[in-house]
């Protein structure tokens, strides 16, 4: 039986004027999940990279200058802890779900929303693209990995 059936039986009462609810529940197996939990096969690595972005001076600023928002998005959302850019994934993982299922009654709405919350963590990302650039160089995966690993990469 699928979550949806599940979830329509619990909550029959409330859906008598709508004969089948929509419930965007992401419910495959975190080996085969390419979608929420891309890099669970080499979490150490990608842990390691984001505790040194969260970790700079630009990234702290953008959280702060986005703190309204942050304290909005925990107030819409009822989450009992606050949102802050290292676990917006709170917000944006459920309407990721919802767009990727093709839930389209607020498509362009959740679209915008996610790709705005997407945008706010890459740019954790944009001191370490700047490094990149600096460095001039072209890289493969190997090489790439490497440097990252390596603790004069972030100085």
């Amino acid at each position: 039986m699928s979550a949806q059936a599940n979830l329509q039986g619990l909550f029959e009462d409330q859906f008598k004027k709508q004969p089948y609810p929509v419930f965007p529940i992401h419910s495959w197996s975190q080996e085969t999940d390419y979608l929420l939990k891309a890099g669970s096969l080499c979490q150490d690595p990608i842990d390691k990279i984001l505790s040194k972005i969260y970790e700079q001076d630009e990234y702290k600023e953008k959280e702060k200058d986005n703190q309204d928002l942050l304290n909005k998005l925990q107030q819409t959302g009822d989450f009992k802890q606050p949102i802050f850019l290292t676990n917006i994934s709170k917000v944006a993982d459920p309407l990721l779900c919802a767009i990727h299922h093709n839930y389209s009654q607020f498509a362009l709405i959740i679209l915008s929303i996610t790709l705005t919350l997407l945008l706010f963590v890459t740019l954790g990302l944009s001191a370490y693209t700047c490094r990149l650039q600096k460095k001039n160089k072209i890289y493969n995966p190997i090489s790439f990995v490497g440097d990252l690993n390596s603790d004069s990469f972030w100085v």
